[in-house]
């Protein structure tokens, strides 16, 4: 296996890695029977280098140590959804597959119904160094209080 810092978060329908930058990478998500690639990096694949391995790309460049934005998030998690919905399996990668990835799936399993503090714990038991800044941190923390019902007035 090519693939560096790879994982798989929940059973085996997401997974975690670091950029997949080789094709004999990429023929390994395939070989995993990955279906998304969600790409958190600012360097986007090679569109036919993808389309060789029957992976298609969810682009959502993000700069490394900083947080998803909230529309990230929320377009992240719902293609998470929609995947698993339809028995495909995904990956979540950026460079090191750590800070912004990590956000990613702290935010999918607070969407979930995890608190904030118990996805990051849970993912970083998973995937050590996962979620490298406070900022990364308290994104997770607000995409919470966003899915959080509000009071009726």
């Amino acid at each position: 296996m090519v693939l560096l810092n790879f994982s798989w978060l929940e059973g085996d329908s997401i997974a975690a890695c670091a950029y997949p930058t080789s094709d004999d990478a990429l023929a390994d998500l395939e070989a995993h029977g990955i279906a998304l690639v969600i790409n958190l990096a600012e360097r986007p694949h090679d569109p036919e280098a993808l389309a060789r391995h029957g992976l298609v790309e969810l682009h959502l460049a993000v700069p490394d140590f900083t947080p998803p934005t909230p529309e990230q998030l929320e377009q992240g998690t719902a293609a998470i959804e929609r995947a698993r919905a339809s028995g495909q399996r995904v990956v979540v990668h950026c460079a090191a597959g750590l800070g912004r990835t990590g956000t990613l799936l702290a935010a999918y399993l607070v969407h979930g119904g995890m608190a904030p503090a118990e996805a990051i714990a849970h993912l970083r038991a998973m995937r050590p160094g996962s979620i490298e800044t406070p900022e990364q941190r308290a994104a997770v923390e607000a995409y919470a209080r966003r899915r959080a019902p509000r009071p009726k007035a």
